[in-house]
């Protein structure tokens, strides 16, 4: 009898493993294309199954970020040269922080391009957009910089995708990818970005709306400005603020030091309120940052940097129409979102809770060069703040601004996801590891400037080796510019052509108001009284209305009976809104 238990176990374990393998194996469809697990790599995918309305499930065990990724492979061989992009839907089952790679093989050498990592927060669905036209894939030939364009587009073997952990946790679960699309780029979930909104009711501070951000009077404020080094420099802000007003800027970035790093001494409260007050008198927004923790993944540096802005409050709390909290300078070396999203999501409460109220800027991570961080977990930051009022800084370098393509994919994937974003550092070109790259500084100021986003240029004076052709200007006083200042202070779309003073200081009001369509009287109703105003106008007893550019009803360039008509089924409710 124990014989044939033992023998009955065994055959039911080969079963058992045998249909395991198969599953593993087993071939399922999405798209049109016939997937499977792959073979030899990607082994921590235990199984890849399909289902009825065609998206496909891969199960993960145990999963890193080499070989042991998890995965599954597709042999296409089609011409994709019509198609513009590959859209996606991924949803994240599983409990951990994942990361997306999708590799693309082509041509009769089946070169591999693979796509920008694309972070997959736990439990959350996303819409996933690969442009297949633009440099922006990563190949041997680019030495694995996002930055080439997929050979062979028209001969296309294989598609790979690549599900992977960079934590230690080692996770178990499963991703589902559906709605397998190839057209043209798919729109982000924030819907269209308006670079110049009308204006909101003034709230007397700062405040992001969507991805634009307002000053106290309710009006659009594109920040165009300069980086500052004061910390290291204390002696020259009576010289070079008033200096750097004089450049058109409407905005500078300040950096301060906490005190953290040895070498680097603490900028006091008195001093900050000096720089504060200094910056009112010449018509600039401060950008306040502590520089301390920049390029370190230890929240603890970060956290610091919160202890200062709370010990420094009594000298901000009341300037939040003017000041900007850039909370630290490029906090979180490493390319990895889901960490760098952990460290603000309790930053920024620490700061709410300390009752700081003002704008807060958060730099990405990857020592401000990864947009993906943003990208991909900015939407976490943001509703960590319980005021909802952060805004989001990429640093364009050599990795983040190197070509068009790049900047252009790295502001449109924050904008997009209306989340309000600005370049708070960029050169012409970069030195690190001993090799300079070439910036496209000409695209920054120009593609910012179509979407209204800010920038803010590096730097003003007392760049050190092997950067030191990064200062604008040879003198504090702004009487000898280098090439780079004559750039960005008189070149096209620097700051003569394109900087806006804050109308905080100019005491303007609304320049672009919100029209209340049917409020004929402006009294923020549209009842009775409207439509008898509307009717005496168009009966001629009356030569204008108290609020005319509410009245054209229809958006036909005209005010008439058919406005009259539908004001009149408005008010009795027959419609709820007008047809403009």
């Amino acid at each position: 009898m124990k014989r044939k238990i033992s023998l009955f176990c065994t055959v039911l374990l080969l079963v058992s493993l045998f249909s395991a393998v198969a599953t593993v194996n087993a071939a399922v469809s999405m798209g049109g294309y016939v997937w499977s697990a792959p073979s030899g790599y990607h082994t921590g995918t235990v199984s890849v199954t399909s289902s009825a309305t065609g998206s496909v499930t891969v199960e993960f065990r145990n999963v890193g970020d080499s070989d042991d990724a998890a995965g599954l492979t597709a042999e296409i061989r089609e011409n994709w040269s019509s198609h513009d992009a590959l859209n996606l839907k991924i949803t994240n089952n599983s409990n951990a922080n994942l990361t997306l790679g999708v590799g693309i093989s082509t041509g009769s050498d089946w070169v591999w391009h693979e796509s920008e990592s694309v972070g997959l927060p736990a439990g959350r669905t996303r819409d996933v957009s690969l442009k297949l036209k633009e440099p922006l894939w990563k190949t041997q030939a680019s030495t694995w910089a996002n930055t080439a364009k997929i050979d062979d587009i028209d001969s296309v073997m294989k598609v790979d995708f690549k599900i992977m952990s960079f934590d230690n946790s080692r996770p178990s679960g499963s991703l589902t990818i559906s709605d397998w699309v190839l057209g043209e780029p798919a729109q982000g979930p924030g819907g269209s970005h308006n670079p110049n909104p009308p204006s909101i009711p003034a709230t007397g501070q700062f405040q992001v709306v969507g991805s634009n951000l307002f000053d106290a009077n309710g009006n659009n404020f594109i920040m165009k400005g300069i980086n500052y080094p004061h910390t290291w420099f204390k002696n020259e802000y009576p010289v070079a603020i008033p200096a750097i007003a004089n450049t058109g800027a409407n905005a500078v970035r300040i950096v301060l030091s906490n005190g953290t790093k040895d070498d680097w001494r603490k900028d006091s409260a008195q001093s900050v309120k000096t720089l504060i007050e200094l910056c009112e008198q010449y018509n600039l927004i401060p950008i306040l940052e502590v520089h301390d923790p920049l390029g370190v993944d230890n929240i603890a540096p970060l956290m610091a940097a919160v202890d200062y802005w709370i010990e420094i409050k009594d000298v901000l709390i009341g300037k939040e129409d003017t000041v900007i909290i850039n909370i630290t300078n490029e906090w979180f070396g490493s390319w990895d979102g889901a960490g760098w999203a952990q460290g603000y999501m309790q930053a920024i409460p620490a700061l709410r809770q300390a009752g700081l109220t003002h704008t807060l800027m958060v730099d990405a991570a990857g020592w401000g060069q990864y947009p993906a961080s943003i990208h991909d977990y900015g939407i976490d930051v943001f509703n960590s703040d319980p005021l909802k009022n952060t805004m989001f800084s990429i640093h364009m370098y050599e990795y983040a601004g190197g070509n068009a393509a790049q900047i252009k994919n790295n502001i449109d994937r924050v904008i997009n996801q209306g989340l309000a974003v600005c370049i708070g550092e960029f050169g012409f070109q970069h030195t690190t590891g001993g090799q300079t790259r070439d910036v496209d500084d000409a695209y920054i100021l120009s593609y910012t400037r179509e979407v209204g986003a800010g920038w803010l240029a590096w730097s003003w004076k007392g760049n050190g080796s092997p950067v030191q052709y990064l200062d604008l200007s040879n003198d504090w006083a702004g009487t000898n510019l280098t090439d780079w200042g004559n750039t960005i202070i008189n070149g096209p779309n620097g700051l003569k052509e394109s900087a806006v003073t804050c109308t905080v200081f100019t005491g303007q009001g609304p320049t672009n108001p919100v029209i209340k369509y049917g409020d004929l009287n402006g009294d923020g109703n549209i009842d009775s009284i409207d439509y008898m105003l509307l009717r005496r106008y168009i009966l001629e007893i009356i030569d204008t209305l108290p609020n005319m550019d509410a009245a054209d009803l229809n958006g036909d360039g005209k005010v008439d009976s058919t406005d009259a008509v539908l004001l009149r089924r408005y008010i009795l409710e027959v419609i709820s809104e007008f047809p403009r």
